[in-house]
Protein backbone atom coordinates (compact mmCIF):
# COMPACT_ATOMS: atom_id res chain seq x y z
CA UNK A 1 0.00 0.00 0.00
CA UNK A 2 1.01 3.61 -0.93
CA UNK A 3 1.69 6.41 1.58
CA UNK A 4 -1.95 7.01 3.66
CA UNK A 5 -2.88 9.95 5.95
CA UNK A 6 -6.23 10.01 7.83
CA UNK A 7 -8.47 12.95 8.40
CA UNK A 8 -10.78 12.87 11.35
CA UNK A 9 -13.85 14.89 11.80
CA UNK A 10 -15.35 13.88 15.43
CA UNK A 11 -18.54 13.73 16.53
CA UNK A 12 -19.08 17.32 18.05
CA UNK A 13 -17.12 19.06 15.69
CA UNK A 14 -18.80 17.24 12.77
CA UNK A 15 -22.96 18.45 13.83
CA UNK A 16 -21.93 21.32 14.78
CA UNK A 17 -20.21 21.93 11.30
CA UNK A 18 -23.00 20.26 9.58
CA UNK A 19 -25.78 22.21 11.40
CA UNK A 20 -23.93 25.16 10.82
CA UNK A 21 -23.76 24.28 6.78
CA UNK A 22 -27.32 23.50 6.72
CA UNK A 23 -28.15 27.10 8.88
CA UNK A 24 -26.51 28.78 6.10
CA UNK A 25 -27.94 26.91 3.30
CA UNK A 26 -31.37 27.37 5.05
CA UNK A 27 -30.89 31.80 4.79
CA UNK A 28 -30.16 31.20 1.43
CA UNK A 29 -32.85 28.75 0.22
CA UNK A 30 -35.50 30.98 2.53
CA UNK A 31 -34.55 34.30 0.80
CA UNK A 32 -35.30 32.90 -2.52
CA UNK A 33 -38.35 32.05 -1.33
CA UNK A 34 -39.36 35.31 0.56
CA UNK A 35 -38.28 37.39 -2.69
CA UNK A 36 -40.03 34.85 -4.92
CA UNK A 37 -43.45 35.54 -2.86
CA UNK A 38 -42.67 39.52 -2.73
CA UNK A 39 -42.45 39.38 -6.44
CA UNK A 40 -45.79 37.37 -7.45
CA UNK A 41 -47.60 39.32 -5.22
CA UNK A 42 -46.53 42.60 -7.70
CA UNK A 43 -48.36 40.74 -10.45
CA UNK A 44 -51.77 41.97 -10.40
CA UNK A 45 -54.22 45.15 -9.92
CA UNK A 46 -56.65 45.20 -7.37
CA UNK A 47 -58.12 42.77 -6.57
CA UNK A 48 -56.47 39.98 -7.77
CA UNK A 49 -58.63 36.80 -9.44
CA UNK A 50 -59.29 34.21 -7.30
CA UNK A 51 -56.89 31.51 -7.13
CA UNK A 52 -54.02 34.33 -7.38
CA UNK A 53 -51.24 36.00 -4.95
CA UNK A 54 -53.09 38.97 -3.64
CA UNK A 55 -52.95 42.43 -5.54
CA UNK A 56 -50.99 44.97 -3.54
CA UNK A 57 -53.16 47.73 -2.06
CA UNK A 58 -51.00 49.11 0.76
CA UNK A 59 -47.81 47.08 0.69
CA UNK A 60 -48.14 46.04 4.71
CA UNK A 61 -48.32 42.21 3.93
CA UNK A 62 -45.69 42.06 1.11
CA UNK A 63 -43.06 44.06 3.31
CA UNK A 64 -43.57 41.95 6.67
CA UNK A 65 -42.83 38.75 4.39
CA UNK A 66 -39.65 37.65 5.90
CA UNK A 67 -37.74 34.18 6.89
CA UNK A 68 -36.75 33.56 10.58
CA UNK A 69 -32.96 32.79 11.60
CA UNK A 70 -32.70 29.24 11.17
CA UNK A 71 -33.20 26.96 14.12
CA UNK A 72 -32.42 23.31 15.87
CA UNK A 73 -36.33 22.31 15.39
CA UNK A 74 -34.98 18.65 16.94
CA UNK A 75 -32.16 16.47 17.57
CA UNK A 76 -30.98 16.37 13.99
CA UNK A 77 -33.08 19.03 12.52
CA UNK A 78 -32.52 22.43 11.50
CA UNK A 79 -35.73 24.57 10.15
CA UNK A 80 -36.33 28.41 8.69
CA UNK A 81 -40.13 30.00 8.65
CA UNK A 82 -41.20 32.22 6.07
CA UNK A 83 -43.82 34.54 6.38
CA UNK A 84 -45.78 37.12 7.78
CA UNK A 85 -47.12 38.38 10.92
CA UNK A 86 -49.57 40.30 9.32
CA UNK A 87 -53.11 38.64 10.56
CA UNK A 88 -54.67 38.87 7.02
CA UNK A 89 -52.22 36.89 5.66
CA UNK A 90 -53.70 33.92 6.68
CA UNK A 91 -57.42 34.41 5.48
CA UNK A 92 -56.23 35.91 1.78
CA UNK A 93 -54.04 32.28 1.58
CA UNK A 94 -56.58 30.26 2.43
CA UNK A 95 -59.73 32.02 1.82
CA UNK A 96 -62.93 32.51 4.03
CA UNK A 97 -66.76 31.61 4.04
CA UNK A 98 -66.84 34.81 2.01
CA UNK A 99 -63.94 35.11 -0.21
CA UNK A 100 -61.98 33.10 -2.21
CA UNK A 101 -58.76 31.88 -1.38
CA UNK A 102 -55.89 34.33 -2.65
CA UNK A 103 -52.36 31.82 -1.59
CA UNK A 104 -49.83 33.72 -1.97
CA UNK A 105 -46.76 31.57 0.51
CA UNK A 106 -47.38 27.65 -0.43
CA UNK A 107 -47.82 27.98 -4.38
CA UNK A 108 -44.80 30.44 -4.43
CA UNK A 109 -42.67 28.40 -2.20
CA UNK A 110 -43.07 25.40 -3.83
CA UNK A 111 -42.89 26.45 -7.20
CA UNK A 112 -39.42 27.87 -6.22
CA UNK A 113 -38.55 24.66 -4.91
CA UNK A 114 -35.86 23.98 -7.13
CA UNK A 115 -34.35 27.36 -6.89
CA UNK A 116 -34.49 26.76 -3.05
CA UNK A 117 -32.34 23.63 -2.98
CA UNK A 118 -29.92 24.96 -5.80
CA UNK A 119 -29.28 28.24 -3.19
CA UNK A 120 -29.17 25.55 0.01
CA UNK A 121 -26.76 22.97 -1.36
CA UNK A 122 -24.26 26.27 -3.22
CA UNK A 123 -24.26 27.86 0.67
CA UNK A 124 -24.41 24.57 2.67
CA UNK A 125 -21.18 23.22 0.65
CA UNK A 126 -19.61 26.13 0.36
CA UNK A 127 -19.83 27.11 4.53
CA UNK A 128 -18.88 23.59 5.53
CA UNK A 129 -15.59 23.39 3.23
CA UNK A 130 -14.62 26.54 4.63
CA UNK A 131 -15.05 24.88 8.17
CA UNK A 132 -13.47 22.33 7.63
CA UNK A 133 -10.62 24.45 5.74
CA UNK A 134 -10.46 26.49 9.15
CA UNK A 135 -9.95 23.08 11.03
CA UNK A 136 -7.13 22.67 9.17
CA UNK A 137 -8.68 19.80 6.41
CA UNK A 138 -8.76 20.07 2.53
CA UNK A 139 -11.29 22.50 1.22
Amino acid sequence: MGATTTFDWRGGDFYRDVEFAAKQGLTSAGQVAVNAIKQDMSKHSPPAPAGQAPAVRTGRLRSSVTKTTPYRSGARMVSIRIGSPVEYGKFLESGTTRMAARPWLRPTATGKASEMRTAFVNRASQALARRVASRGGAA
